[in-house]
């Protein structure tokens, strides 16, 4: 979804082609993710779970066609007049130079880059703290003894 909120507050800001394939991508891959959230999912609700992954993989596959073959860059694409009642549908003719100095642009990718760093930032630290929490698992100590019943060391040479 960074990539949506990068795409879409980037000038030329609204929904043009290249923000509304993100937003499709992070609703169909999303509307998956929510339905395994069911232990057990009914049968109609894993047909929309493959649907809902078969659109999210076609909605990729569109914004690389549209990226390599330059559909990405015509007019209707970067004007985004997908939001014309909302925000207009504007072409874009300055550079980088020109936004960086009269608009704060930098709050927008920052923002995208705090969402996109914090999650796996998230993950990184619960898989951690699961890691350490079961290490006691794959650790050996070599001088322990098992204790078999009342107490009386058993007997492991077997193992070796």
């Amino acid at each position: 979804m960074s990539a949506f909120v990068v795409s879409f507050t980037a000038p030329t800001i609204g929904l043009g082609c290249r923000s509304l394939t993100y937003l499709l991508f992070g609703a169909f891959s999303s509307a998956s993710w929510v339905i395994q959230f069911s232990k057990r999912p009914p049968q109609w609700a894993l047909w929309m779970s493959y649907i809902s992954n078969t659109l999210a993989i076609l909605t990729l596959l569109v914004v690389i066609v549209f990226q390599v073959t330059g559909v990405a860059s015509n007019c209707y694409c970067k004007s985004s007049a997908l939001n014309a009642p909302l925000l207009g549908g504007y072409l874009d003719f300055e550079g980088p130079a020109f936004y960086r100095d009269h608009f704060n642009v930098l709050q927008y990718w920052a923002a995208a880059a705090v969402i996109r760093g914090s999650v796996p930032t998230i993950l990184f630290i619960v898989a951690l703290f699961w890691w350490l929490k079961c290490r006691h698992l794959w650790q050996a100590n070599e001088g322990w003894q098992p204790q078999g019943p009342r107490g009386i060391p058993a007997d492991t040479r077997w193992l070796l």
